[in-house]
């Protein structure tokens, strides 16, 4: 693996990240068929592709339990981010009830759902992705310590700057706050269990199910 020559460092993620984010999303994972299936139109609307997926990342940029994360050039862009769902039951007394987050993020969240209702994108987004998760998931979040574990959801880097450590960088820092690919994430502990890409999602090459305990 070549050696990163940037300095690079890592921040918490911020609203003004978001944009840049989502460009680095669909970079990242440009060629994933679970991008296919979830905008099967994406060609046709080209312009309304980042936008969609900025939307979605706003949105869970305002759900308590994320953290995200960037790691960033010597200008303070982010050339690639992580988002950790922290798990039922591990947010903290002051995260959950003493956080400014935690008091304005409903309204946020009402705001960008009426935002998103008044102002449709043409772009439609194939809502079999949450539906087969949550279903084929209850078969792997058996244990309190699993239903309690944090998930890694994403973890993107600029494709020129893929294989210099950059993504490494980003696991280790959330596995410290805690305690590529399929192997990838094996080399730091993880276990694959089983996989989520049934009935719709039966095409995608990804959905692994892994843990790490």
């Amino acid at each position: 693996m070549a050696a990163t020559t940037q300095p690079f460092r890592l921040r918490p993620g911020t609203w003004a990240d978001i944009p840049r984010t989502a460009m680095l999303y669909t970079l990242a994972f440009g060629n994933d068929t679970l991008l296919q299936i979830l905008f099967p139109e994406r060609e046709k609307h080209p312009e309304e592709y980042v936008a969609s997926i900025e939307r979605l990342l706003q949105m869970r940029f305002w759900t308590l339990g994320w953290r995200f994360t960037v790691a960033v050039d010597e200008n303070d862009v982010p050339q690639a981010f992580s988002w950790w769902n922290r798990g039922k039951g591990n947010e903290s007394f002051w995260r959950r009830w003493l956080s400014p987050t935690w008091w304005f993020a409903p309204v946020v969240r009402l705001w960008l759902r009426l935002r998103n209702r008044l102002f449709p994108f043409r772009l439609k987004m194939n809502n079999a992705f949450a539906q087969v998760v949550h279903h084929e998931s209850e078969k792997f979040l058996n244990t309190p310590r699993r239903r309690s574990a944090h998930y890694l959801s994403l973890l993107g880097v600029r494709p020129d700057l893929q294989g210099t450590g950059l993504g490494s960088l980003l696991l280790r820092d959330g596995l410290r706050d805690v305690d590529g690919l399929r192997d990838y994430y094996e080399r730091f502990g993880f276990k694959d269990v089983g996989t989520v890409a049934v009935g719709e999602l039966a095409i995608w090459d990804g959905g692994y199910v892994m843990f790490r305990e």
